[in-house]
């Protein structure tokens, strides 16, 4: 499977990582459709807009990103979890979802995009 083309939601509170992020899927043909750094406005783009798929860190300015996996979840939309702890209440909640660990390569999350795309159309 090949990301180009797929339309991503991206949920990161270190700027430079969300840059670089931003950066890296566009140049696998993604398009981002948004990039929030803040928990309010991940909840509405994850509630409202349309994407394929989302890259969510597990805690944006120290708030856990929950209420973003569940109106995803509740939305049929494939994420990825991107965490730099060992464990957490949010990978825990959400046994079914992909995560990464932190630092990761853009490789490791195109691997991970892919595989839950994958998972979602039946692959």
């Amino acid at each position: 499977m090949c990301l180009q083309a797929k339309r991503l939601l991206l949920v990161e509170d270190e700027p430079l990582l969300l840059l670089s992020l931003q950066e890296g899927l566009s140049e696998l043909g993604c398009s981002v459709v948004a990039a929030e750094c803040r928990l309010p406005g991940a909840i509405e783009s994850a509630s409202r807009l349309d994407f394929d798929a989302a890259l969510l860190d597990i805690s944006i300015a120290g708030e856990s990103v929950g209420p973003v996996a569940l109106a995803l979840e509740e939305r049929g939309i494939p994420f990825v979890f991107a965490t730099g702890y060992e464990t957490h209440p949010v990978v825990d909640a959400f046994p079914a979802a992909a995560h990464l660990r932190k630092p990761y390569l853009l490789e490791t999350v195109e691997q991970a995009l892919n595989e839950v795309l994958a998972q979602r159309e039946g692959l």
